[in-house]
């Protein structure tokens, strides 16, 4: 979506712009549901990523800078899923109109 934004000079809110630099930084992450299935984290529950080679990355050899987007990747979904929105009230998901 950003992509798209960049080629026709358009604004992005502050939500996707999150998502396009945590996509720089890791482009792919899937969490299995059925925990052991994909990705060589095999009982952990933990999420699998993926360089853009697709190669699996550990979550131990992410960049400070990754874990941080993680961290406030994870709290948006929180606020988004079973918080109470906050980020939407203050306008986190809206695109700038100036």
């Amino acid at each position: 979506m950003t992509q798209a934004a960049e080629q026709m000079s358009a604004k992005v809110s502050p939500y996707l712009a999150l998502l396009d630099e945590l996509h720089q930084e890791i482009p792919a992450m899937s969490r299995s549901v059925n925990t052991g299935v994909w990705g060589g984290n095999d009982s952990d529950g933990e999420p699998t990523y993926l360089d853009d080679q697709g190669k699996v990355i550990s979550s131990k050899s992410l960049s400070t800078k990754a874990k941080e987007l993680l961290a406030d990747y994870k709290m948006v979904q929180y606020d988004m899923c079973v918080g109470k929105n906050y980020l939407m009230d203050m306008g986190f998901m809206d695109v700038p109109q100036k």
